[in-house]
């Protein structure tokens, strides 16, 4: 990605409420706090989020459990039992953890545990610290990410129980997992069931496990046990993130299938991300036989002329009733970077085709003729009846939910009278009829995604106030069409009428407005939703940038913002990252002010600086030097 392009401009910051909504199922939990706002400690799951420090809660798009700086901090995140949790069950998360302090080892670490703790809001009281499981006195298997180097060999990755008070360890590999000063993003997986027993797998860290087969003896296994995240920071101390959580339980003995089968697709994501922080279209097999199987000398391929065109890794295997994803090819550009997780080196076509799963020359399972496919919509397999269909949301990894349809999604959309942006006069929004036969539009205000339970559209909406609308058209018996949206922020009278002048403010630099929804952006270092509206000067007004609805508009839109700098970020006039989204909150690269095209921008405060040429000189040396591909740590 290339260097932040630097705006220097007024800045107006304003905030507005942002809602919540979560899913879940008896069998199936999923979550990736992206429809929560900054600072939430409660997800009106069920779930319990509890810390002795106030730290933990959903910081832009993800669970902070600790926090970098804060010593003597313990945190849990805990989730409900499930129906058929006793039968087995797999959970996949994302980490990160970062030790911003130079000169301080990294510490503690985090844990995952299932046992019988009670869901509320008591923190671990482990002897070795929540980074080695729940309080011991309880019986329960828990799997271990320990970062703190204390000399001993103690860090590294663990699976543990607790059958009678005291720790045992089941499996373990002795490693560094983050170095001081630095950060990083991984991906777990850790599954347990009665026949095969436990299994862990990372990804992206320092030191990596791909243990399966353990067994834990001892453990009681009930339908009531509680899972929960455990993390503490201690003389040291770390941040720790939790995102992209899924735990899926086995109801009974899980779906039965003959043996290893193809589950669910995603051609065309742009949302589930792999380790290189890209999203190629990605293939998820199930196992729902009673034994685990082994991948060896088992392939999948896009053409059954070529049976093995990509052959699996030896050594890998998928549990009893258990899921793999795997990507298909690259995103792009093709990273440098070596691959962490599973890579197909095929890719597959969004109009349709073929994709087949083989062991040996035989063909075990395939898509023969897969119809196609549409922008983050699954097809899949679905229930016992193992039906076809597409699905709207896809679940990598776990048990496939919803509603399921023969055809894909309405490609209809919700026709909008208006852009978004700036107002000063209250309106009222009407929004033409779909035309499909049977079709609704629904809406929310609170930027949630619309869903077939949300507020059907039935007369004009009245715009009174800072408003995030989002809406869709639903039909029944398919899957909604594309979500879309618009953002409506009102001026307050103190900038319509400046200062009692009765003119609107105006500026002799760009404008930019941004607007939170009442999310904070000064205390997380994660990008937080925002609105933006950028207004250039104009020639018309005497060359100067007047704040109105009706001033011409360089760029609005919505993206992502957060505090930026180190002691900049304590100076009144403070510095942003902010990044440029699209309705799906991916980066979208666009020109602002005449700039080339980019999704990642700095709104720069230069309170040291007030030449304007320190980083000029400095940044531009460095490209000259080494080209304009070439970075800089700072």
């Amino acid at each position: 990605m290339n260097h932040h392009r630097r705006l220097k401009l007024r800045l107006l910051l304003t905030a507005a409420l942002s809602a919540a909504a979560t899913g879940t199922d008896a069998a199936v939990y999923s979550q990736n706090f992206n429809s929560f706002a900054n600072g939430i400690t409660s997800l009106g799951d069920g779930t319990v989020i509890a810390s002795n420090a106030g730290n933990a809660s959903v910081q832009g798009g993800a669970l902070r459990l600790t926090l970098d700086g804060v010593n003597d901090e313990n945190a849990t995140f805990k989730i409900p039992g499930f129906t058929g949790a006793a039968n087995g069950w797999t959970a996949e998360f994302d980490l990160t953890i970062t030790d911003a302090d130079p000169g301080a080892n990294p510490a503690d670490g985090v844990s995952f545990s299932w046992g019988g703790f009670p869901l509320d809001t008591s923190l671990s009281a482990n002897v070795g610290g929540p980074e080695h499981g729940w309080t011991q006195t309880f019986n329960h298997i828990t799997f271990q990410v320990d970062t703190y180097n204390n000399g001993g060999g103690d860090n590294g990755l663990r699976i543990a129980s607790y059958p009678s008070g005291s720790e045992v360890i089941n499996a373990q590999v002795a490693g560094n997992i983050l170095n001081d000063n630095s950060s990083f993003t991984g991906h777990v997986i850790v599954s347990w069931n009665p026949v095969d027993g436990a299994s862990m797998t990372t990804t992206g860290f320092i030191t990596n496990v791909n243990f399966s087969g353990v067994n834990i003896p001892g453990l009681t296994a009930l339908d009531s046990n509680v899972f929960a995240f455990a993390s503490r920071t201690g003389g040291a101390n770390e941040t720790v993130l939790v995102d992209n959580f899924t735990i899926s339980a086995t109801p009974g003995v899980g779906i039965s299938t003959p043996n290893l089968a193809i589950s669910e697709l995603v051609v065309d994501n742009t949302t589930y991300e792999d380790e290189h922080c890209q999203t190629p279209g990605w293939i998820e097999l199930y196992n729902g036989t009673a034994s685990a199987i082994s991948l060896n000398g088992w392939a999948l391929t896009d053409s059954a002329a070529v049976p093995g065109k990509w052959p699996f890794p030896n050594g890998l295997s998928v549990p009893s009733y258990g899921y793999l994803v795997v990507f298909l090819g690259h995103g792009s550009p093709v990273p440098i970077v070596a691959d962490t997780r599973l890579h197909t080196n095929f890719t597959l076509a969004k109009t349709g085709g073929y994709v087949g799963l083989f062991q040996g020359a035989t063909q075990v399972d395939a898509l023969n003729t897969y119809p196609a496919q549409f922008e983050n919509i699954s097809y899949g397999r679905l229930g016992a009846a193992w039906t076809l269909g597409f699905l709207q949301t896809p679940t990598p990894g776990a048990k496939n939910t919803g509603v399921q349809t023969a055809d894909g999604p309405i490609t209809e959309e919700v026709i909008w009278p208006r852009d978004g942006g700036l107002f000063s006069t209250d309106f009222s929004l009407t929004l033409p009829a779909p035309t499909t036969p049977g079709a609704v539009i629904r809406y929310t205000l609170d930027n949630a995604i619309p869903t077939a339970a949300s507020t059907p559209y039935a007369a004009p909406i009245a715009i009174t106030a800072r408003t995030n609308l989002r809406a869709a058209v639903f039909v029944p018996g398919r899957l909604p069409g594309p979500v879309s949206s618009r953002a409506f922020l009102k001026l307050d009278p103190s900038v319509s009428n400046y200062r009692g002048t009765g003119q609107p403010f105006k500026s002799n630099l760009p404008v930019v407005v941004l607007d939170s929804f009442n999310n904070e952006i000064d205390g997380t270092r994660v990008h937080t939703y925002t609105y933006g509206v950028v207004l250039d000067r104009d020639p018309a007004s005497g060359n100067t940038a007047n704040v109105t609805e009706t001033a011409p508009v360089d760029f609005q839109g919505r993206g992502g913002c957060h505090l930026r700098g180190e002691s900049s970020a304590g100076m009144p006039q403070k510095p942003y990252a902010w990044e440029t989204w699209d309705n799906d909150g991916n980066d979208k690269a666009v020109s602002i002010l005449g700039m080339p095209a980019e999704s990642d921008w700095v709104l720069y405060a230069p309170a040291t600086d007030k030449t304007m040429l320190r980083n000029y000189i400095v940044y531009n040396s460095m490209f000259d030097l080494n080209g304009q591909g070439s970075a800089m740590r700072t």
